[in-house]
């Protein structure tokens, strides 16, 4: 029994690891959107629809950009783009050298860029704004934030102190860049201006999020800042696509808009169920020959005898076990069964054993000449010829039985003994 569980535990594992696949599978094409972006169109913590929303009450033109950067060379002279990175760099497509291109001419012919990150990134590379770590010093304890205070006067440190949940820090020393507000002496918030128009750093993405907006003076700072950078016919745009909001196309989205995301998930999990059954053999493996049932096999042999009693197959079934005999005794001897009782083996196996061969001779050359031979009588000689194999020609293996066997399947598959 032990050694059976040992065998079917293999079996068990491939199917509880497939039960898993099929349920995680069934969870992500029902989902309706990639949870935790940082788009206008998620309203959770971290996204930025509360921004968005807030601008467009306050009568601005607010648009998103999910499909890509292309579209900044045909907008209007001061709009302000906003690029929120995603929370993780494997969330949104990288900035290529086109979009990059792309954003630095859209600051340039007049416009603003406010970037907000949280890690190292290439749009930062392109400014030469290199982002670090801040220490952890000047925590608001009940609040669980860090204050970011205005470092020199101006018309947007009027709002009071940032509040900020992170440890981003900008290192300004290789740029042109000019910090505007700082913890512990760390630039959080930076500004410079590119061309004709003016490039905006944020060490945090938080400050602008729908969980940390209302904190601190972020709302009022935002909100100042677009509303004083915005011209007379400029837009506000928002990088949804790098904020981790794809656009909403492919085979899911089709079918989810469709109604067809029911019959696509069972066609998935029907292709599933092929793969699994297609990698697994049609039948189980055969074990070793002293672990098989004996009882199983002599109610098979007696099976068969019955159907060939009963058909009045007696002299079919003496000629199948009689070549089976002689093939084994070729086999052992190299001498045909008929002259098998003269030869050098059979002398070696002594005279009984002479005797008995020479008995099964005469009695096949007897039951053969008869065209329909007694059962009893090729009973008798079937068990005796069974006797003398397993008496005299023990040594054989169960592999040369087999394909003995086999050999004599073209005129049958087994007999009454």
């Amino acid at each position: 029994m032990s050694d059976l569980s040992t065998r079917t535990s293999p079996g068990i594992g491939l199917r509880l690891t497939f039960g898993i696949m099929l349920v995680v599978l069934v969870a992500w094409v029902l989902l309706p959107t990639t949870p935790g972006n940082r788009s206008t169109g998620d309203r959770g913590s971290e996204g930025s629809a509360a921004l968005a929303g807030t601008l467009e009450r306050m009568g601005l033109s607010v648009q998103s950009m999910r499909v890509g950067l292309r579209r900044l060379r045909d907008q209007p002279e001061g709009s302000v783009l906003i690029v929120v990175l995603a929370a993780g760099p494997l969330q949104s497509p990288a900035f290529n050298g086109s979009e990059l291109r792309w954003v630095l001419e859209f600051v340039e012919r007049g416009n603003t860029l406010v970037i907000a990150a949280d890690r190292e990134h290439a749009l930062l590379d392109e400014l030469g704004v290199v982002f670090t770590t801040r220490q952890e010093r000047g925590r608001d304890e009940n609040r669980n934030r860090h204050r970011a205070t205005a470092v020199l006067p101006g018309p947007h440190s009027l709002y009071g102190p940032l509040s900020l949940a992170g440890r981003g820090g900008l290192d300004l020393s290789e740029s042109s860049f000019v910090a505007m507000y700082a913890v512990d002496d760390h630039a959080v918030m930076a500004r410079s201006v590119l061309g004709s128009g003016e490039v905006v750093v944020v060490a945090d993405p938080f400050t602008l999020s729908n969980e940390g907006l209302g904190e601190g003076a972020n709302l009022a700072l935002y909100t100042g800042l677009i509303g004083s950078s915005l011209g007379e016919d400029g837009v506000v745009l928002f990088d949804d696509l790098h904020a981790g909001a794809h656009a909403d196309r492919g085979v899911v989205a089709y079918a989810r808009r469709s109604g067809f995301l029911p019959a696509l998930l069972l066609a998935v999990v029907l292709l599933l169920f092929y793969l699994w059954r297609a990698g697994s053999r049609l039948g189980s493996v055969l074990p070793a020959r002293d672990r098989r049932s004996a009882l199983a096999s002599a109610e098979m042999v007696h099976a068969v005898g019955g159907l060939y009693e009963r058909a009045g197959l007696a002299g079919h079934a003496l000629k199948v076990l009689s070549r089976r005999l002689g093939e084994r005794v070729e086999a052992k001897s190299g001498a045909l069964l008929v002259d098998a009782a003269s030869s050098e083996w059979a002398r070696e196996l002594g005279d009984e054993a002479i005797e008995e061969l020479s008995w099964l001779q005469d009695q096949l050359l007897r039951l053969c000449a008869q065209e329909s031979p007694g059962v009893d009588e090729v009973l008798l000689w079937a068990r005796r010829s069974q006797q003398f194999q397993g008496r005299w020609m023990a040594t054989d293996t169960w592999p040369e039985h087999h394909s003995a066997m086999r050999a004599t399947a073209g005129d049958s598959p087994g007999s009454r003994s």
